[in-house]
């Protein structure tokens, strides 16, 4: 997870980024995917956000914050890979934020997909 030298390939053209639960980062969700993922040849991003603590909890904080968190946080993964959108997974609240990123702060020109595991959005 998180390396910036991928390049994305023809048969996965786009980054996909992982967005933790609350009370969770990155290691504690997507230790057992994202190197399922990266073996697959897609270039695999996480972040912990949503908090100010460096401990092992996050996602604390203003659920409007962090998903302007998400926000820069896809920025920088279009920059460093050259890719024109990303693929985002959600657990759990990591889900509902990544919906008001895409709906509300317009993150949707630079997401094709969303998927959010066990959610609590309906549809």
């Amino acid at each position: 997870m998180n390396n910036y030298g991928c390049a994305p390939s023809p048969a996965h053209p786009r980054p996909i980024v992982l967005i933790n639960g609350a009370l969770l980062n990155k290691y504690a969700n997507w230790a057992m995917l994202s190197p399922l993922l990266t073996a697959q040849g897609y270039c695999v991003f996480g972040l912990d956000y949503g908090g100010s603590s460096p401990g092992p909890f996050h996602q604390t904080g203003n659920l409007r914050d962090a998903a302007a968190e998400i926000g820069q946080f896809v920025q920088g993964v279009l920059q460093s890979t050259g890719a024109s959108q990303v693929d985002l997974v959600g657990y759990s609240e990591g889900g509902m934020v990544a919906l008001y990123y895409l709906n509300v702060l317009g993150g949707d020109s630079q997401v094709n997909t969303k998927v959010a595991l066990d959610s609590p959005v309906r549809g």
